[in-house]
């Protein structure tokens, strides 16, 4: 596979990552892969540890298209396991598993924004993962929406810092997804 660059396009560049078909590393040598599966041992390594031992086999990785996670689950159940132990929001669970099997290789994407997003709110925030439609240009997409009661001055850059983890895994993904604030107070 040939070498690209990605930049997003919806928003201000802020890194660029270099795409090769064998490495999911950006110019630092970060990988979100690994990231996750720290991310994932931590959060719920005590009812998932095969899992994890099974998610970081390159073998078991590249036997899927787009080396998903998704495929020895169904997702909505897993959304709703991943809603109970980060105690997320997600609206319309049907609506997102919809989303994330016709964009299959997103969801581990949406997995690792979601355990970075509680990383870095914890309970400061209620976070709701929805399937967002652009009324304007009649696009659909994943969104995970952060909301607060007393906003903390420096939510964007944490946002950003989020967004900048997550990024690169969008290289080659079909399907979009953002993590965002609508400075709205949290629902009941």
């Amino acid at each position: 596979m040939e070498s690209g660059w990605l930049i997003n396009q919806y928003h201000a560049p802020r890194t660029i990552w270099h795409s090769t078909s064998d490495s999911y590393l950006n110019k630092d040598g970060y990988s979100w892969r690994i990231h996750l599966q720290q991310l994932l041992e931590k959060y719920i390594g005590h009812t998932c540890m095969s899992f994890c031992e099974i998610f970081n086999q390159d073998q078991f990785l590249s036997s899927y298209p787009g080396e998903s996670t998704t495929f020895p689950f169904d997702i909505e159940q897993s959304l709703l396991s991943l809603q109970q132990y980060l105690e997320f929001i997600i609206p319309n669970p049907g609506e997102v598993a919809s989303y994330l099997r016709q964009n299959i290789g997103l969801y581990d994407v949406v997995l690792y924004a979601c355990m970075l997003t509680e990383e870095t709110f914890g309970n400061t925030a209620q976070v709701t993962l929805e399937l967002y439609s652009d009324p304007e240009i009649y696009d659909e997409y994943l969104t995970l929406f952060i909301r607060q009661s007393h906003y903390d001055a420096d939510v964007m850059e944490k946002i950003d810092s989020i967004c900048n983890m997550y990024e690169k895994a969008l290289i080659d993904q079909t399907g979009w997804f953002i993590v965002t604030t609508d400075f709205r107070p949290p629902t009941v």
